[in-house]
């Protein structure tokens, strides 16, 4: 209700802007309202205003809507003053309008490569707060068989037939020992996502702790497409030592982890533990899991993740000791 208000109150505000600009172009030119310059206007900003809608409830990222914008209104820009220069310049000499044409179809070149390279730049508008995401249209939730590492799963998809090989693997990986959360993403979005958070366990139970089931399952889907957001802003940050990609983030909370894991260009995993003492663990569990999707698809990335290491570590390996301090 409040961000409604909120739209309400900025979207009233841009178009009382706009009447207003018309009103001081009269003042300067001491000529009378022109109702088609306000209409025009109030035309222009209502078509932005439903783009900025459109993509907002499509969950395009902001930069893409930002740079959209300035390309048209570029276009336009210079469109405008060409006018001006054939229409009030050329045809009447008029200095007064050459100066204005010239001024208003620069100003839309810059506009317009402004828009271009906003586009091309991954990082240069944050995408919009995890919050944007919370709810996907089309989302089935439905209990799955038996998790091979024991609990009730639960399958969610977000399209119509998920590949059911890739979700048995996923399926293989969880249980309420270690692996609780994982989603499988193509594209930036959630294809499906398994978890074992609805088992009713004293084990679950005490890990779910206040926040049930559903909205933490929302939020784990929502974190993975945030994730990926900041894992390709930091790709264009270390494209400058040239070391490639990020394949695998580990995000270490008080209580758990987050992980992302790389499949290919098009294609991530991110998984949850709730359990601190699992967290190295289930690392290793969704590297693999990784590995045997790409090799399942037979879509193997050109810097592939490797298998996690079996046995024990070797000798110049020390495993960090974790905190016990924090929530259980």
């Amino acid at each position: 209700m409040g961000d409604d208000i909120k739209g309400g109150g900025t979207t009233l505000t841009v178009f009382l802007t706009g009447v207003a600009i018309e009103f001081v172009l009269t003042i300067v030119k001491n000529e009378p309202v022109s109702l088609e310059r306000v209409g025009t206007m109030l035309a222009i900003i209502a078509i932005l205003l439903v783009v900025s809608g459109l993509a907002r409830r499509k969950d395009v990222s902001w930069r893409r809507v930002v740079a959209t914008g300035l390309i048209v209104i570029g276009a336009l820009s210079f469109l405008a003053g060409i006018a001006i220069l054939l229409t009030g310049g050329a045809a009447k000499n008029d200095l007064l309008a050459n100066v204005i044409g010239a001024t208003v179809s620069s100003s839309g070149v810059i506009v317009f490569l402004s828009g271009f390279y906003v586009a091309m730049q991954r990082g240069v508008v944050q995408r919009d707060d995890p919050e944007e995401y919370q709810d996907l249209d089309g989302g089935q939730t439905y209990p799955l068989l038996d998790s091979a590492g024991g609990g009730s799963a639960t399958l969610t998809t977000f399209e119509d037939k998920p590949n059911s090989s890739v979700v048995n693997l996923c399926r293989q990986k969880i249980g309420v020992a270690d692996v609780h959360f994982v989603a499988f993403y193509v594209n930036g979005e959630c294809s499906f996502c398994t978890d074992v958070l609805n088992d009713s366990c004293e084990r679950m139970q005490n890990l779910r702790g206040r926040v049930p089931a559903d909205v933490r399952r929302r939020r784990y889907e929502a974190y993975g497409r945030l994730t990926h957001g900041m894992v390709a802003r930091l790709d264009t940050t270390f494209d400058e030592v040239q070391q490639g990609d990020l394949i695998r983030v580990v995000l270490d909370v008080e209580q758990g982890a987050f992980y992302y894991v790389h499949i290919d260009k098009s294609r991530y995993l991110f998984g949850v533990t709730l359990d601190q003492d699992q967290v190295n663990i289930v690392d290793d569990k969704l590297r693999d899991l990784a590995v045997e999707i790409a090799e399942l698809t037979g879509r193997l990335s050109r810097t592939p993740l490797k298998p996690a290491p079996s046995g024990p570590a070797p000798d110049n390996v020390l495993r960090m000791p974790r905190s016990q301090d924090g929530p259980a």
